[in-house]
């Protein structure tokens, strides 16, 4: 099954990273820190990352102690607008991950912050629905709701 999971993975990037602006890199880290599958291609940058990722990690869930307002959202973002990372967590077979995505150039972090959100939707999904859940959810966030909504409509919505 984590097979699978893997290779769905796989597609996810690929497809929904396809047409990015920015240099985009995943990674998915055990929770101890073992690399499980990752797009780069330099081995040893990958095991140093992972390191890296679990660490960070922990690191972060430290500091959440010592906060009074604690909020358990499980996803670390860390850089600027067009440079930097994502992490979220994810649970595969009762065992805890991390999700990662290393980003630069990126012209609208807003929507790679969305479609990244997205690839963990979509690999869960996959996950208790099976594999093609994952093509009909992918093709789901291409469409626009509002697509044929026209402007009178659209005015009618803010006249009182």
């Amino acid at each position: 099954m984590m097979k699978d999971i893997l290779e769905s993975l796989r597609k996810i990037v690929e497809k929904e990273f396809a047409n990015t602006s920015s240099s985009s890199d995943f990674l998915l880290v055990r929770s101890d820190g073992i690399l499980v599958w990752s797009n780069l291609s330099d081995a040893e940058k990958k095991q140093e990352l992972s390191a890296l990722t679990s660490g960070l990690w922990y690191s972060a869930k430290s500091f959440l102690n010592y906060s009074k307002k604690i909020s358990m959202d499980e996803t670390l973002v860390f850089g600027t607008s067009s440079k930097g990372l994502m992490a979220q967590s994810l649970k595969i077979n009762e065992y805890d991950y991390i999700l990662v995505l290393i980003y630069s150039d990126e012209l609208n972090p807003a929507k790679l912050k969305l479609k990244f959100r997205s690839v963990k939707q979509m690999i869960e999904e996959s996950i208790y629905s099976g594999e093609n859940r994952i093509e009909k959810v992918s093709n789901n966030l291409k469409e626009k709701p509002f697509d044929d909504i026209t402007d009178e409509e659209v005015d009618n919505l803010f006249s009182f």
